[in-house]
């Protein structure tokens, strides 16, 4: 806290009675930070991330607050039956790599000739 000869006057400290000749501006201005374009692009950053964060919550939220029901997706036929077509291309695809690793067999070799 500041204190004023003695007296608590609060956080901040007293504004002067009598402001210069020309006008607020200038002890305002003395007193703030000049805004500059990296403030402004902190400011928009840290827009989009609220926007990015908070905005699927508020959708969650107004979901909830218009009772909607949640639908299961589980409980669709269709994903069963998606899921017996996911693992017989599972099947397949395990085939056909075994197949292509597989070492060949190795050719033949001549029967041997004997002299007669």
């Amino acid at each position: 806290m500041y204190a004023d000869r003695g007296r608590a006057i609060g956080l901040f400290p007293p504004l002067p009675s009598r402001l210069s000749r020309s006008g607020p501006g200038l002890y305002l201005s003395a007193a703030m930070h000049a805004f500059s374009p990296f403030d402004l692009a902190g400011l928009v950053a840290v827009c989009w991330v609220f926007i990015k964060v908070l905005g699927p919550v508020a959708v969650a939220v107004a979901k909830r607050i218009e009772g909607r029901p949640h639908v299961s997706v589980a409980d669709d036929p269709a994903v069963y039956q998606i899921q017996r077509d996911v693992e017989e291309l599972q099947e397949r695809v395990d085939f056909l790599e075994r197949t292509l690793a597989a070492p060949k067999p190795p050719a033949e070799l001549p029967q041997p000739r004997t002299p007669a």
